[in-house]
């Protein structure tokens, strides 16, 4: 009987690791396949999270989940081996976790801006738990010698396994590392050639409200940021270093607030909570004391990392010589408010899909995670001469998204079994879209794809599945499209019963409906297409079906897919899809079939 609540406890302790480990380690093989996890793409709390001082090793800069794998992997090997009783030392280890957790949580749930992460609040939650099992389950009396007999063997292994793990991921990282950098100084490369090389294209201004240095500076360097950004953060140290050391750079600050509270396009989401009040003050700074002003409060937002209260924020004003009582009226207006969300819809029609986003004479700097690269950009502008022109304006989004599918990598799309397509497989562009049948996004760019058949000849579309429903794909954090995995088989049964021909038209339909089709109207169009309706729902609920939908879901997965519709276009996947119309898709389509490549499959 004794032995029975300690392997009761053992179990559990098992069990409750693994829930540890699973997340964690999610997060690390999300961050060395470079892939984005379901719930954790860009603009995520996720990813914000994993992008903050908090989701960073201090020193080296490791992702906290290399860590936390290495943790939880050597804690369960050890745990494995302690049936009969957890020694001291393994205790104290979960302990020394559990403290970690508690950290976190904390800092998640009671630091204003800090994003909460599902991921890890999952792996705190479950590590929290275990120090509870851990606490007790100790060895009984009869069990104590085999206990203290496995202690130290239970240590070793824990150490060891800690050790070779993280020895692991330091070398995953090192080369993860190399290969951004390589790709970075591509990118920094190429743009620094086009600040240089390029014409003039207008002679409209592209300066903020409060631009500092030379009117007629040779560089005017222009930034959308976020003063709770850890990325804005660290192009602000560059900043700082060439106002320090050139007198012939211009600078000038545009606002992209990740909040919702100012900006629309966050769709109800915020990841900075003080960003947008953050702002306010500094635009409400430059109203009060003009440039001096306006940087003032800049660097004093910056030095706070874009958080502080309102005693805060009144003691600092004072210091920077402003009236506070003005300064906060001025933040609650709505010409502050204007000023603010202005900056967010240039941002958005230049085509901002991160910050900091960087402008140099008018182009914008990509490779900007390379070391310094900003300096080094202005460095090369700056010694070209006098004859390189300070540009006008960006060009649109439109320009700057087809340039952003043109940097994407080759993707090795997995080759579908059955595939649903329109077009030969000799056509010179092959779109693949990733996507769920009642899904706004997916049937906006379905409906995009095959609407340019009717001016294209040398164009293959492939649809494939990827519900966004968890009664059949187990990818998705959450249940988002009900009835997503329904419509999907009932489009796929018809091809299995009909053939490839026959799907189409029940993919048009149902793509048509934007909701799930009841079991009379299925009956009426299978019957409509000539089609046996008792076969057909014999084939919606069987193996076949379930297969050829599950090997769609994997494939998406293994292509990093965070969220529906994902567009691939000959190998290359289209980055924002949300912008994506008639006229953008026209022009990708059109650079695909210039390149003359066969389509990466």
């Amino acid at each position: 009987m004794a032995g029975a609540p300690r392997g009761s406890t053992w179990a559990l302790g098992l069990v409750l690791l693994t829930v540890a480990l699973l997340p964690t380690l999610a997060l690390a093989y999300a961050q060395l396949a470079g892939i984005s996890l379901p719930g954790c793409g860009i603009g995520s709390p996720c990813a914000a999270a994993a992008a903050s001082r908090w989701g960073r090793v201090p020193g080296i800069g490791w992702p906290v989940s290399y860590l936390g794998t290495a943790f939880f992997l050597a804690l369960l090997a050890a745990w494995s081996r302690a049936r009969e009783g957890a020694g001291r030392s393994l205790r104290a280890i979960a302990v020394a976790g559990g403290v970690v957790s508690l950290l976190y949580v904390g800092v998640m749930l009671g630091v204003p801006g800090v994003p909460r992460c599902g991921y890890c609040l999952a792996t705190h939650a479950a590590n929290l738990l275990f120090v509870g099992v851990a606490w007790r389950h100790r060895a009984g009396p009869g069990a104590a010698g085999t206990a203290r007999a496995a202690a130290r063997p239970q240590l070793a292994l824990a150490i060891a396994l800690f050790v070779l793990v993280t020895a692991g991921l330091a070398l995953g990282d090192r080369g993860l590392r190399r290969a951004a950098r390589a790709t970075a100084e591509d990118d920094l490369a190429r743009a620094t050639s086009h600040m240089v090389g390029a014409p003039a294209r207008s002679h409209d201004t592209f300066a903020g409200r409060y631009p500092v240095g030379p009117p007629e500076a040779a560089v005017r360097v222009v930034l959308f940021t976020d003063y709770q950004c850890p990325d804005c953060l660290l192009m602000e140290g560059q900043v700082a270093q060439l106002r320090a050391g050139r007198r012939d750079v211009s600078f000038s600050i545009k606002h992209f607030p990740m909040a919702a509270d100012c900006n629309p396009h966050m769709r109800g989401q915020t990841i900075h909570a003080n960003a947008c009040w953050a702002a306010r003050a500094a635009e409400a700074a430059g109203m009060l004391g003009g440039v001096e002003g306006f940087w003032r409060m800049h660097e004093w937002l910056f030095g706070r990392r874009g958080s502080f209260t309102d005693a805060e924020l009144t003691a600092g004003a004072a210091q920077l010589g402003l009236d506070a009582a003005a300064l906060v009226r001025l933040m609650q207006g709505s010409e502050v408010e204007a000023r603010v969300r202005a900056d967010v819809e240039e941002a958005v029609a230049l085509g901002l899909s991160h910050t900091p986003m960087v402008f140099v004479n008018g182009v914008l700097l990509r490779g900007w995670t390379a070391p310094g690269a900003l300096v080094r950009a202005v460095e090369a502008v700056a010694s070209a001469g006098p004859g390189v022109p300070a540009r006008g304006r960006p060009p649109p989004a439109s320009d700057k998204y087809l340039g952003d599918w043109l940097e994407q990598p080759r993707l090795a799309v997995p080759s579908d079994p059955s595939p649903r397509a329109i077009g030969t497989e000799a056509a010179g562009v092959t779109i693949v879209v990733f996507g769920d049948l009642l899904e706004p996004n997916t049937a906006r760019v379905d409906g995009l794809v095959r609407s340019m058949f009717q001016t294209r000849s040398d164009l293959r579309y492939e649809f494939r599945h990827f519900p966004a429903d968890q009664a059949c794909n187990p990818a998705v954090p959450r249940t988002i499209v009900p009835g997503g995995c329904l419509t999907a088989r009932a489009a796929e049964a018809a091809a299995r019963a009909g053939g490839p021909d026959l799907y189409w038209p029940v993919h048009v339909w149902l793509i048509g409906l934007a909701r799930p089709p009841s079991e009379t109207e299925l009956v009426e169009r299978y019957e409509a297409l000539g089609l046996e309706t008792a076969s057909v729902r014999a084939l919606m609920d069987g193996p076949e079906v379930s297969a050829a939908i599950a090997t769609d879901i994997a494939a998406a997965e293994a292509l990093g897919l965070a969220a529906v519709p994902l567009v691939v276009v000959n190998g290359r996947a289209v980055p924002h899809w949300v912008p994506l119309d008639g006229p953008l898709l026209e022009r990708i389509v059109a650079a695909a079939a210039r390149a003359g490549s066969e389509p990466a499959r």
